[in-house]
């Protein structure tokens, strides 16, 4: 449809009558136009009209919309075939519509249609709807989520819909609705090719008035979703969290922890699978109850066995010794590393011993009377702070003392986390999180989440703190949750609960403002920091997908290397351990600094918080 100025359509249409039709016959006057009787300002409505020419030729339709406004119809019609056009009054009152037929070869019917009369209504069109939000990343037909929303000046009910690629004008999803103002509106996109689709929503109230289109979204559909995938036959899972080597080449040596197996090592150089991998530890007496630590200089590997010993590995996986107090089999927990000296729970006390790149060294004991099943943190002073298997969290001296004990008002869940101002940060099974002062234990802070339904479970894992020292907890029920380092009672900042899942191990800080979760049901997701809303989600492979043997156990928390945009994991429902890309170049410096960005601080799980050094 071409629009055209009054003074020039009808300067136009004297010209056509004069020369285009003298002595020739001409196209019969239009019929009256067909369509609504009344409408509401910003509604498009149809009007349709229909002429016959005496020789057969196609007819263009003039509309004069009475509101100062002419259109034309963009190509010419079949002669006799009804034609229809479209318009929208911006101001309220009564019009008249009348059509003009002009034949292919410029001869012009004698007169203006007779009129139709409409009355405009007064409205006023919704808002502009939200940027679009949800799963802005995927893979080829993968099905992604977005949503939008929006409201209306006179609160009215809306319908929204997405146009799912604006450079094709014909990718448009249906009306959804109506619902309330406010009301988040979903749609399910799909993309077949890689490539940044831009996509964008409009608005509709119930009297038809469309709005403005929203802010355009991109989303990213890459053709690289798993880098590549490792197995093992004896393992229930890799529950453990990965650690990960740097070398001078800028290679990646990944050393991952199969539960009730072995430690793997595997060199990621960027391919779709892992190169030459340096083999494997597995110790004819024991197998490995905890996730690798290296050490400061990543030149050697600890790893806690179930023979109750703790082995001293080259980073080759290359046994060097081992070292237990005693011949029990109690088990240690993974080692806090603070330049040479260990820190590691066995039983119901920490032991303190030194690397000393042939052996071990034992140093001192501390009795906490009650086991220890979490690894230690390191603070930044040099304090050891362990929880127990029950309430009871501990601070202890570089030389063996304690400096407090605090109980807490329900068990502890994992390992603490250290914020920017030596904050203690810790969850337990009554959904809560405790933050503790650093000199004295007394608790500073404890999250109040009242209102929501979604935080009463357990949280999992440790938590992780941001580059503005707001925390970050998952629980096992399924909800993410942030705070900022407030004081007593508070509230979370927001709040997401993603759908039909459970978490087992917590989170890990990206470099894109997202934090990155991994399910029990082997989902990936990434959330934007300040709203917890889905940047994109990711599902891992199954087993049988992979080729594998099913088994059951828990996922290991994600963690992001500082090259080729990849995600490492273990599988929470088989023997699979992934590299994963979720776009390319997604990722191309690694976590942010930040002061506990994942579980124990950094990729060499050192668990000590001086400095920002994570890789």
């Amino acid at each position: 449809m071409r629009r055209i100025a009054l003074f020039a359509a009808t300067f136009v249409i004297v010209l056509l009558m004069i020369g285009g039709s003298c002595g020739k016959k001409v196209p019969t006057i239009p019929i009256k136009p067909i369509g609504a009787a009344q409408t509401f300002q910003g509604v498009e409505e149809a009007y349709r009209t229909m002429s016959t020419d005496p020789s057969g030729k196609g007819i263009r339709y003039i509309f004069d919309w009475g509101d100062g406004v002419i259109d034309t119809t963009a190509s010419p019609a079949p002669s006799g075939e009804t034609t229809a056009s479209t318009h929208a009054w911006a101001a309220e009152g009564s019009y008249s519509i009348k059509a003009f037929a002009v034949t292919e070869d410029n001869r012009v019917s004698t007169a203006w249609s007779d009129p139709t009369s409409v009355t405009v209504g007064a409205n006023t069109k919704p808002n502009a709807p939200s940027v679009p939000m949800g799963s802005l990343m995927g893979v080829p037909k993968q099905k992604l989520g977005i949503y939008s929303m929006t409201t209306d000046p006179e609160g009215d009910s809306v319908y929204i819909r997405f146009h799912r690629d604006t450079t094709k004008p014909t990718s448009y999803s249906p009306w959804y609705g109506p619902v309330p103002g406010g009301t988040p509106v979903w749609d399910t996109v799909k993309y077949t090719e890689v490539g940044q689709y831009a996509v964008a929503a409009y608005a509709k109230d119930t009297k038809g008035a469309v709005s403005d289109r929203s802010p355009i979204a991109t989303i990213d559909i890459s053709e690289r979703g798993i880098g590549w995938v490792d197995s093992s036959d004896n393992a229930s899972t890799f529950s453990f969290p990965p650690a990960i080597y740097v070398g001078a080449d800028s290679t990646i040596w990944v050393y991952a922890a199969a539960d009730g197996d072995s430690i793997f090592l595997f060199r990621d150089d960027g391919g779709d699978r892992p190169r030459q991998s340096r083999g494997d530890f597995n110790h004819g007496d024991g197998v490995c109850e905890d996730g690798p630590v290296l050490s400061s200089d990543n030149q050697r590997v600890y790893v806690p066995v179930d023979d109750g010993r703790m082995y001293l590995l080259s980073n080759t996986l290359g046994e060097i010794s081992s070292w237990a107090p005693d011949t029990s089999r109690r088990v240690f927990t993974m080692p806090a590393v603070n330049g040479i000296t260990l820190y590691a729970g066995r039983g119901d006390s920490l032991y303190a011993f030194t690397d000393n790149q042939s052996t071990f060294s034992p140093g001192w004991a501390f009795y906490a009377r009650s086991e220890i099943i979490f690894p230690p943190v390191v603070t930044a002073a040099g304090n050891i702070v362990l929880g127990t298997d029950s309430t009871g969290i501990y601070s202890v001296s570089a030389s063996g003392g304690e400096m407090w004990n605090m109980r807490l008002p329900a068990s502890i869940n994992a390992a603490p986390a250290i914020g920017a101002d030596g904050k203690i940060f810790i969850g337990c099974d009554n959904g809560r999180l405790y933050g503790l002062d650093p000199s004295t234990g007394d608790s500073v802070f404890t999250s109040s989440d009242s209102g929501s339904s979604a935080v009463g479970s357990a949280i999992a894992g440790s938590p992780i703190i941001g580059p503005d020292n707001v925390i970050y907890v998952c629980r096992e029920e399924g909800s993410v949750a942030a705070y900022a380092n407030g004081g007593l009672n508070t509230p979370w900042t927001w709040i997401k609960v993603l759908p039909n899942s459970t978490f087992y191990s917590g989170a890990c800080l990206a470099p894109d403002t997202t934090i990155v979760v991994h399910t029990e049901e082997d989902w990936l997701y990434a959330l934007w920091t300040g709203t917890g809303e889905i940047r994109w989600p990711f599902k891992l492979p199954t087993a049988t997908k992979a080729g594998g043997r099913k088994a059951s156990g828990i996922g290991s928390a994600p963690v992001i290397g500082p090259y080729h945009s990849r995600i490492y994991v273990g599988s929470a429902g088989d023997r699979y351990f992934f590299a994963v890309t979720i776009g390319e170049d997604a990722y191309p410096a690694g976590m942010p600094a930040s002061p506990w960005p994942k579980f124990q601080h950094d990729v060499r799980n050192s668990g000590f918080a001086s400095g920002y050094r994570l890789y």
